[in-house]
């Protein structure tokens, strides 16, 4: 039997209220021990942030990066608790669904979620590489819908058509990437220094989905000065600058055509009144000869 197997049996033997009990109490254990120095760190920090030259130098850095870790070390047994729940109901997809068994279940949950995690540690590197993490956080969201998916079809299906129960399977997928996100975030120090190329709309297309698409076709067709930042402002700003362009084309356009409509009506009156000018110098000619 292999290693991988017998870690399989034995965590199978295990009831998972006992997994659920020792994550708690975990969790319980690391905020309490770092409790003290969490709010120790907060208060300096509120007071740093009220006059910046009381604290500075390294010793400043060393309190903050304790502050982060006290804070992130229960925030990440949260986390494990999260994705934890989310990989039962995949593997129960795989074992009752798929009919995968001796292992090959875990891939269910290793190709979903497991996805959603190298990529958001992905996306993560390239921030610190000062390079725009847009297609692995695409690749995040798109495996953590399809966790959601998959964990609510299952759990709604097998608790009898109960839309709490998958709701909350489907929940813990998309909540586990969401606190991924933030987990790493609080790393990102100069992401905002990252040159994109597009802007990143988020929930702007589902709030504004026709003028966010307008926004996002300007900003590819007709783009901005070199060195402008690709944010959702500078993007709807850049859309504003494209309809004022095309508004004043439309109505140099118009101008443009009543000028030629006026010179056009100008030339046929003067021709008509060179026609009638000849015509009256004919006709005056004409009179003297018969005279």
């Amino acid at each position: 039997m292999s290693t991988w197997e017998r870690v399989s049996e034995f965590a199978e033997r295990v009831p998972p209220g006992v997994w659920v009990v020792v994550l708690v109490a975990a969790n319980l254990v690391a905020t309490l021990v770092t409790w003290s120095s969490a709010r120790r760190r907060m208060r300096r920090a509120g007071e740093r942030a009220a006059d910046p030259h009381l604290v500075g130098g390294d010793a400043a850095r060393k309190r903050d990066a304790a502050l982060t870790v006290a804070a992130l070390i229960p925030a990440g047994l949260c986390w494990a608790m999260v994705l934890a729940g989310s990989f039962h109901g995949l593997i129960a997809f795989g074992r009752d669904v798929l009919g995968w068994h001796d292992g090959w279940e875990y891939l269910v949950p290793g190709t979903l979620d497991g996805v959603s995690v190298t990529f958001a540690f992905l996306a993560f590197r390239a921030v610190r590489m000062r390079k725009a993490p847009d297609r692995c956080y695409r690749v995040v969201w798109g495996a953590a819908v399809a966790s959601a998916t998959v964990n609510f079809a299952y759990e709604y299906t097998h608790s009898g058509h109960n839309l709490i129960a998958g709701g909350y399977l489907a929940l813990l997928s998309l909540f586990g990437m969401v606190m991924l996100h933030e987990f790493l975030a609080q790393f990102e120090e100069g992401a905002a220094y990252v040159k994109r190329s597009n802007p990143r709309f988020g929930a702007r297309w589902i709030a504004w989905p026709t003028n966010t698409f307008c926004a996002a076709v300007a900003w590819r067709n007709y783009p901005p000065a070199e060195g402008m930042p690709a944010t959702v402002l500078n993007a709807i700003a850049n859309l504003n600058r494209v309809r004022a362009l095309k508004r004043a084309v439309r109505e140099a356009k118009i101008i443009n055509r009543h000028q030629e409509a006026l010179a056009a009506a100008r030339r046929h009156e003067e021709l008509q009144a060179a026609q009638a000018g000849l015509e009256t110098a004919v006709d005056a000619a004409e009179g003297r000869e018969g005279v």
